[in-house]
C-alpha cells in the first residue's frame, strides 16, 4: 500500500516536460530529447513475474507518440502458463504516459471495468539500459525489472 500511495504522489506531481517552462520555473534533471525514448519513438515495455507453481504475471505496455510531449498506451496485464505460454487471465488498458521531472516515464490506464491504474518504469538520466523496474498499482500486473524495447 506504501507503494502505492509514493507511486500516486509521484504521479500527481509530475507534469509533462513542456509545463516546466516560463518564469520561475525549475527545468528538469535531465533534456527530454537526450532521453530515450523520446516523445517522437515509439516503445515497449515487458516485465514478467513468478505468480505462484508453473504460472508467470505479466504487464506489457505499447508506446505510440501523442503528437504532444507523451505517448498513448496500451497496458496488457495477465498471467499465463510457463511450460505452455498459454493465458489464463489477459486485461487490457488504454491510456497516456509521459515524463514528469523525475527520469521515469509515468502512465495512467483504464480497463474496461471501469478501474484505472498508474504505472512508473525507472530510467536514469542519460542511461542506454534497458532493463528498467517498473511498479504497476494493480496486482493484476507484474511489477519488476522488465525490458524496454523500439516499437520496431
Amino acid at each position: 500500500m506504501r507503494q502505492v500511495i509514493i507511486l500516486a504522489a509521484a504521479l500527481a506531481t509530475a507534469t509533462p516536460a513542456s509545463a516546466q517552462t516560463g518564469a520561475g520555473s525549475t527545468p528538469p534533471p535531465y533534456i527530454t530529447d537526450d532521453q530515450w525514448p523520446s516523445a517522437r519513438d515509439r516503445w515497449h515495455y515487458a516485465v514478467q513475474t513468478p505468480a505462484g507453481p508453473g504460472q508467470t504475471r505479466y504487464a506489457y505496455v505499447d508506446a505510440t507518440p501523442d503528437g504532444h510531449a507523451g505517448w498513448t498506451v496500451t497496458v496488457a496485464c495477465g498471467e499465463h502458463v510457463t511450460t505452455t505460454g498459454r493465458e489464463t487471465s489477459r486485461i487490457v488498458a488504454t491510456g497516456t504516459a509521459g515524463r514528469g521531472r523525475m527520469p521515469a516515464i509515468g502512465g495512467s490506464v483504464w480497463f474496461p471495468d471501469g478501474r484505472g491504474t498508474s504505472f512508473l518504469i525507472g530510467q536514469d538520466p542519460g542511461s542506454e539500459a534497458l532493463d528498467l523496474p517498473s511498479q504497476f498499482t494493480d496486482s493484476r500486473c507484474a511489477s519488476g525489472v522488465g525490458q524496454l524495447s523500439t516499437g520496431d
